[in-house]
């Protein structure tokens, strides 16, 4: 059975063509989220851009080469009511070792503080039980007052 050795998130990743090799820059364990509240009347804010690079590596003996396994990575936010499925795939270990690379590239929709959780799961094709690994993010939110609000021009003056 695949053993997981290890799994990360960063601000983004490359993967070496000829190599295989990877390459990860700004390594993330927490993110900052700010929002500002608007008044009545104001445009919507645009979200910030959340913008992540996940890798998930696991191990398998060579006597398990070529043996169907189904992989899936899922991403929980909080607030939210499920994880959401990131990508899910069917795969065959050619090597020791397999990595596999999901990007998260778009509006920030975290809104609540708590954990953001990344999982990756395997399976043998066609059982029930999962093998999984995970990395946990600590989201910060904070929010600030709209830049017309007469409480913050009074603290100003």
């Amino acid at each position: 059975m695949p053993k997981p050795v290890y799994m990360i998130v960063s601000e983004s990743g490359s993967i070496d063509r000829q190599s295989n090799s990877l390459s990860i820059f700004g390594i993330v364990d927490m993110l900052e989220i700010k929002i500002k509240e608007r008044l009545e009347g104001d445009e919507l804010p645009t979200a910030p851009l959340l913008k992540l690079f996940i890798s998930a590596c696991w191990r398998i003996d060579e006597s398990e080469y070529g043996v169907d396994y189904e992989s899936e990575m899922l991403l929980d936010i909080p607030g939210g009511d499920d994880a959401q499925s990131l990508f899910s795939d069917t795969v065959q270990f050619k090597k020791p070792f397999h990595r596999f690379n999901a990007r998260i590239e778009g509006p920030a929709i975290l809104t609540v503080p708590g954990d953001l959780t990344v999982t990756n799961r395997v399976r043998k094709a066609g059982t029930k039980k999962w093998l999984s690994q995970s990395y946990s993010l600590v989201v910060q939110v904070n929010r600030s007052a709209p830049d017309n609000d007469p409480q913050l021009a009074e603290s100003k003056n």
